[in-house]
């Protein structure tokens, strides 16, 4: 097996929802946007899924594809904006994940994403998303640009010059229920809160995690 470039895990509560909903026990096709080396598509493609990932760097593009020539499942990774991809992204899907990814977005960006996310998505598909919070220490340092939009003036996290939006919960359900639509019934909302360092610096981190069925 040759060595896997970049991130090698799964982020943690994907990992969760992935097992509480009993994926590994089905197959099926998912597409991440905004995939980076494909380290959250592993945990599906270890499970028999066909991946596919989007991303905006060719880099990451061109490591996600090496990492994924030894998995025997079927995988298709693509570089650029999702407008600019859309075209080439018309199968309907059994799952569509966005981890800490929508966060870098305008708000027209997310509505736009969230609009194609619906059109790809199959009735039942699965839709994950983590976001950050308006609590995450990053909301309010820098220069604001926005309603809770900042552009970040320090380089702490290595995230200096970025433009960063949060939400508070409601805010983000609603965004994802008029513009995805998922099931009530199966609809779950969690606040995922961390301290971690960063340059010996302690940095308090604040997701919210949505995820559920689609109508």
């Amino acid at each position: 097996m040759k060595k896997w470039q970049g991130l090698i895990y799964p982020d943690i509560n994907l990992i969760r929802f992935f097992y509480k909903n009993r994926l590994h026990t089905e197959k099926g096709n998912v597409l991440e946007i905004g995939c980076g080396h494909g380290n959250n598509l592993r945990l599906f493609a270890e499970n028999g899924w066909n991946v596919t990932g989007t991303d905006i760097c060719s880099n990451s593009i061109a490591a996600a594809k090496s990492n994924f020539e030894q998995f025997d499942v079927n995988s298709l990774f693509i570089e650029g904006l999702l407008a600019e991809i859309s075209t080439k992204l018309e199968n309907k899907y059994d799952s569509v994940i966005l981890p800490n990814v929508i966060n870098y977005m305008s708000i027209k960006e997310i509505k736009d994403t969230f609009d194609f996310v619906s059109k790809v998505l199959k009735k039942d598909g699965f839709f994950f998303l983590i976001t950050r919070h308006t609590s995450d220490f990053r909301c309010g340092f820098g220069d604001q640009i926005g309603k809770n939009q900042w552009k970040l003036n320090s380089d702490t996290t290595g995230e200096k010059g970025t433009s960063q939006l949060f939400f508070e919960e409601w805010e983000i359900k609603d965004l994802v229920q008029k513009h995805i639509k998922l099931k009530e019934e199966s609809l779950i909302i969690l606040r995922r809160t961390f301290d971690e360092i960063q340059k010996e610096m302690k940095i308090f981190n604040a997701d919210t995690i949505i995820y559920g069925k689609k109508l």
